[in-house]
């Protein structure tokens, strides 16, 4: 705590115990007197309920005092330090990663400052980190050189204590590109959507590609992700799959050039694939004992889709599967129920994980066979004058038929 502070925090001890500093004046019974504090309050109360009252300001200065002095937010100035967790060396630059202070005082934050020099210099330099964001990039480096860094926060009431200085070496001269700012990743169902930016050192030559590597198990053991059995990966997106929705993953990505390839992001990224939205289906009447079936939101890494249904509110069906379907799949036409009768249905797709939730039940009635109609054909014979002379009829039905 700041002096200050500690000062004014003094002073309130001092004023709140002399407000509520007791003195006893005995009444002429003994039984019955004066209570009276230096604050001035004063009443006649009987001993044992002046003694209660007594002790009960006592306990709670006490317990505002605790407060005072324990609590994060109950003082002012300006914050502690923060912490330095993450540097990641570039060949002509760092990136610096921090834990935010333990207490803020009572303004918030306003500024990281970060400061650095050679190791051993005299003189510190400021990097131009202004705001909150992260990381501060210290650009403008030498290469194969160690430099030190610290990081202080800032409030309204001024600038708190620089962290533990930190020391790290920049990368050599060896041509190839800097580690890539670490992927943004995008969880799905039983996957991982992943894009990052190519870096903006590249060594001086093309980048040819990236490999991505993950882990499941916070670090002990990494895999390449290769889609379509390719390491080098063309493009700033990929998708990783295979995973069970709510496992830990941890994804880094790294630059490839002419010269090889360089290191790898830092600080590793994490998330966890997540349940797919249950889709949502609707059903209508189709054609003699058919009902067709539509849904939207389906999870885009679909490998099949299954239906099953049951007479309205009875007992399901099985599962069946629908032939050729896939993440496209959004129709299927049921066919061969019994026509006029309405049916209960739902659909759900797989995924690498597994099976995905059910979609909402959707009800319609299965298609009757259309009618035909009856038509009878009449004929006569007619004479000169026009009046008939025989007359008949025959059934031209079912249809098709020639009369």
């Amino acid at each position: 705590m700041p002096l200050t502070s500690m000062a004014t925090t003094q002073k309130l001890i001092r004023m709140l115990t002399d407000l509520v500093r007791v003195k006893w004046d005995n009444g002429s019974d003994g039984e019955e007197g004066s209570f009276r504090t230096e604050g001035g309050m004063s009443r006649r109360l009987p001993r044992l309920r002046a003694f209660v009252l007594s002790c009960g300001l006592l306990l709670g200065v006490a317990a505002g005092v605790w407060w005072t002095l324990s609590h994060p937010g109950a003082h002012g100035g300006p914050p502690t330090r923060p912490s330095v967790h993450t540097i990641t060396v570039l060949h002509q630059g760092l990136r610096v990663y921090w834990y935010e202070p333990d207490k803020n005082g009572r303004s918030r934050l306003t500024d990281y400052e970060v400061h650095y020099r050679a190791s051993g210099a005299p003189t510190w330099s400021d990097a131009g980190h202004r705001g909150l964001s992260q990381p501060a990039v210290i650009a403008g480096l030498s290469f194969n050189t160690s430099y030190e860094v610290r990081v202080r926060a800032r409030n309204a009431d001024g600038a708190g204590p620089w962290s533990m200085t930190e020391s790290r070496r920049t990368l050599p001269n060896d041509g190839r590109p800097d580690p890539p700012k670490p992927p943004v990743l995008k969880p799905a169902d039983g996957l991982i959507e992943v894009s990052w930016t190519a870096p903006a050192y590249t060594g001086g030559r093309p980048i040819t590609g990236y490999r991505v590597r993950y882990t499941t198990d916070a670090a002990a053991t990494w895999r390449s992700w290769e889609p379509g059995g390719n390491g080098l990966i063309k493009s700033t997106t990929t998708t990783i799959s295979g995973f069970d929705n709510g496992q830990t993953v941890g994804v880094v990505v790294a630059a490839v050039n002419g010269c090889g390839q360089g290191r790898y992001s830092s600080p590793i990224v994490e998330v966890a694939p997540v349940q797919a939205l249950s889709p949502a289906l609707r059903a209508q009447t189709a054609a003699s004992g058919s009902v067709k079936l539509s849904w939207s939101d389906g999870p885009r890494s679909a490998t099949l889709w299954e239906y099953r249904w049951r007479l309205q509110d009875g007992v399901w069906d099985r599962w069946t599967r629908i032939a050729d379907s896939d993440a496209e799949t959004t129709e299927h036409v049921v066919s061969g129920l019994t026509e006029d009768v309405r049916y209960d249905f739902i659909v759900r797709a797989y995924t690498a994980a597994g099976a995905g939730s059910p979609s909402n039940v959707a009800s319609a009635v299965a298609g009757l066979t259309p009618t035909e109609p009856i038509v009878s054909l009449w004929y006569g014979d007619y004479d000169a004058s026009g009046g008939a002379t025989t007359r008949g009829s025959m059934p031209c039905s079912p249809m098709p038929r020639t009369c």
